[in-house]
């Protein structure tokens, strides 16, 4: 009787760690695995669009300090950690804890290496939001700590308001 106690207990303590990981969990090391490899590619695309939006508005006079500050925070605010958390958020939201099981084994395997491009949730722009969400907030900070008007960089940011 006590071996059938025994061969619970050890049949309970092999399962723990695989029962222990939540769908947060998995989603948070898929993104992770992901990410590393398609952030590199995004980001030069990322500050090419910053610079660019710099450019053009100083061009046409309407690069303000404010506008500034938030294509500063933005380019601090794109960064790989960002984009995992993002991605973990979006992912475990949509995918049931088997689906990201079987994603996680897939971007693990040498079929993952077939796979080009970024995942269509990316190019979302409801999937990026909270990262110019938090920009915008941050802007709004640092913009109030310099007594200037927030107004325009108001209207855009809620653009973002999902």
């Amino acid at each position: 009787m006590s071996n059938f106690y025994i061969s619970l207990l050890l049949c309970f303590a092999l399962l723990a760690p695989a029962a222990a990981q939540t769908k947060h969990e998995l989603a948070f090391e898929l993104a992770k695995v992901i990410s590393g490899s398609q952030f590199k590619s995004l980001q030069p695309l990322l500050d090419g669009a910053l610079e660019n939006l710099k450019y053009q508005t100083r061009e046409s006079g309407k690069l303000d300090r404010v506008m500034e500050i938030w294509i500063d925070e933005m380019k601090e605010s794109t960064n790989p950690e960002s984009f995992t958390q993002v991605m973990a958020v979006f992912w475990a939201e949509q995918l049931t804890l088997s689906e990201l099981q079987q994603a996680l084994e897939m971007v693990r395997s040498p079929i993952y290496k077939k796979l080009t491009g970024l995942s269509v949730s990316m190019a979302q722009p409801r999937t990026i939001a909270p990262i110019v969400k938090e920009a915008c907030k941050r802007t709004r900070v640092r913009a109030q700590a310099e007594s200037l008007s927030t107004r325009d960089i108001d209207i855009f940011c809620q653009q973002f308001a999902l």
